[in-house]
């Protein structure tokens, strides 16, 4: 999997699709200790609320066949980003 995120409504349908594999228990977010850009963020309140960081950078994890994805993208300046598995 591999999602190009190139603006504020991708981003929104990549976190709104996320918040629904969370809520299902799909995923779940998971902290990456040795990343010290690892962001701790709710992705409802951030969808909730229209209110997005600077930069997002989250792990996720499929609870059923443990494949690890990242989330990264700067919102700041609207460069973008990607969801990609990574493991």
């Amino acid at each position: 999997m591999y999602e190009v995120i190139g603006t504020k409504e991708d981003l929104i349908e990549v976190l709104e699709n996320l918040a629904k594999k969370l809520d299902n228990g799909e995923y779940s977010q998971i902290l990456e200790e040795k990343d010290y850009f690892c962001s701790i963020i709710n992705i409802n309140e951030i969808l909730e609320n229209e209110i997005f960081p600077d930069f997002i950078q989250c792990y996720f994890i499929n609870n059923e066949t443990k494949e690890k994805y990242l989330l990264s993208v700067e919102t700041y300046h609207g460069i973008g980003g990607s969801l990609k598995k990574i493991g």
